[in-house]
């Protein structure tokens, strides 16, 4: 079977110039294909294209903007379990979970659409005798997108649509362990928008990543990765002063009153936990639980599986008095950290 590797480019389709990086299906271990990673010139060249398209795709109208999103939404929706079978190919998914999140990307796409037409601004007052004051929201030019690989398009759906609605070109490098939907989506963009307005390539970070952010016509560096990559994105944008957006991570911690039915909720938690084979941000990885709904260890944490493990069963201070949270002020509790 063959898959969709190249790029876009300034609105033509391209294969890599670089070192052929190789995509590997989670479940069995074997390679699905290799791709050329993009070269220093194709990033510079997808960058030059992205500043040359920005001012006339800035200056359209929020309705032009908003009509392009909606098609796309229209054409991934046509198209979403072909999406969805590749994206489980690529991520080790369960192909129903990965064609969902298809129906996720269509949402994200037209919610985007739609808030575009409705965005509003703070009220500017007279600051000045003799002068009228205003505040309007303007696109800040080229963005660099850099999404991970535990939900790719979904990611790469967040990365394309806020900058596509408010006017932004842009250059998304999604993770090279799992570029296939994205790339896969390709065509569409080039249906859909001016050439140069969206740019699509793949690559390491410490290769295609590095030269895209460090790249003097970026204005904008949006990433959801590693704090380890953060630094790296927040020392480059320091040379030039560069926005950035970083997505980072947490630990969605869950609290449990003495009113809750434990053991429903503790078994719920398992499966929120154990639910997505990629590591993700939202899975519940610490329970506090306040006293004295259980005094110790309990047979409702035995874990769902094999490599489920309670790691650590500590009990904390009194919990400090928190305004408005009476039931806060005198409680104990104790804590369970799930790990896989």
């Amino acid at each position: 079977m063959t898959y969709q590797t190249k790029f876009l480019i300034n609105g033509d389709i391209v294969a890599g110039d670089g070192e052929a990086v190789p995509v590997i299906n989670p479940a069995t271990g074997a390679t699905i294909c290799s791709i050329a990673e993009a070269s220093s010139e194709q990033v510079d060249a997808a960058v030059r294209a992205a500043q040359e398209a920005f001012p006339a795709f800035a200056a359209r109208t929020p309705g032009d903007r908003s009509a392009l999103l909606h098609e796309l939404a229209n054409r991934l929706e046509a198209e979403r379990e072909a999406f969805g079978r590749l994206e489980s190919l690529d991520s080790g998914k369960p192909v129903g979970a990965a064609i969902e999140e298809m129906d996720a990307c269509v949402d994200i796409f037209r919610f985007m659409a739609g808030a575009v037409r409705s965005m509003s601004g703070i009220a500017a007052g007279e600051y000045m005798e003799g002068y009228t004051s205003m505040i309007r929201r303007d696109p800040v030019g080229v963005v660099a997108s850099i999404s991970p690989w535990n939900y790719p398009l979904m990611m790469a759906a967040w990365k394309l649509a806020p900058p596509l609605a408010t006017g932004c070109t842009m250059v998304l490098k999604p993770s090279e362990l799992t570029p296939l939907t994205t790339l896969k989506l390709v065509g569409m963009l080039q249906d859909i928008y001016p050439k140069g307005v969206v740019n699509i390539l793949s690559g390491r970070g410490g290769t295609t990543g590095s030269q895209m952010i460090n790249h003097a016509g970026i204005e904008f560096i949006s990433l959801t990765g590693s704090i380890r990559t953060a630094s790296q994105v927040l020392q480059a944008a320091s040379s030039t002063i560069k926005n950035t957006h970083l997505e980072l991570g947490g630990k969605a911690p869950v609290i449990i009153y003495d009113d809750a039915d434990v053991a429903r909720v503790i078994e719920e938690l398992k499966v929120r936990i154990a639910r997505s084979p990629a590591a993700i941000t939202s899975p519940t990885r610490s329970t506090i639980i306040l006293l004295p709904i259980l005094p110790g260890p309990s047979p409702a944490f035995r874990p769902a599986s094999p490599r489920m493990r309670v790691s650590r069963w500590a009990r904390l201070l009194p919990l400090p008095n928190m305004t408005g949270c009476r039931r806060w002020s005198t409680a104990r509790a104790v804590a369970v950290i799930w790990r896989l």
